[in-house]
């Protein structure tokens, strides 16, 4: 495919919640990655209702990395989190990664997307996804959307 439009700039919206294990080292790594791609970005943490140091370390990271700004949410909405980063977000195109899966792949080819498209999603779940998260990542992920998925179809009956 031809790409038709190039972005010059974009935004990360990145939902935190109870991160303090792998936030800092994500981050580093997530930064790098926004920084390898040769254009202005920033990157907005939007924490929701963390009770762990997850606030803490992204204050710390605030300090590190001019281009990361940081929102709270009183508690925990991962959609409302979503949301308020999208509200927050400044450049041309907005992208979401969550702290423990985000792909270099998937950001290359989002900015360089075709005029014909307007969105693009992602998802870890796809077979073809390269999920390099820790098992216990990916076991409380399944666990997630299997509750959430029976619960919906028995409310639904």
């Amino acid at each position: 495919m031809e790409s038709k439009f190039n972005y010059k700039n974009f935004s990360i919206v990145i939902p935190i919640y109870n991160e303090e294990e792998i936030l800092e080292e994500s981050t580093n790594a997530i930064f790098s990655l926004c920084k390898s791609m040769g254009v202005d970005f920033e990157i907005i943490f939007s924490e929701n209702g963390s009770t762990d140091n997850t606030k803490k370390i992204a204050d710390e990271l605030i300090n590190k990395y001019s281009e990361i700004k940081i929102i709270s949410n009183p508690e925990p909405n991962y959609g409302n989190a979503l949301k308020a980063g999208f509200e927050l977000a400044k450049n041309d195109l907005v992208i979401s990664f969550d702290i423990d899966y985000y792909s270099e792949s998937f950001l290359r080819e989002a900015l360089m997307l075709d005029s014909k498209y307007s969105s693009m999603t992602a998802s870890k779940r796809l077979g073809s996804s390269e999920d390099g998260r820790r098992l216990i990542r990916r076991l409380a992920t399944n666990f997630f959307c299997n509750s959430f998925k029976n619960s919906f179809w028995n409310k639904t009956k």
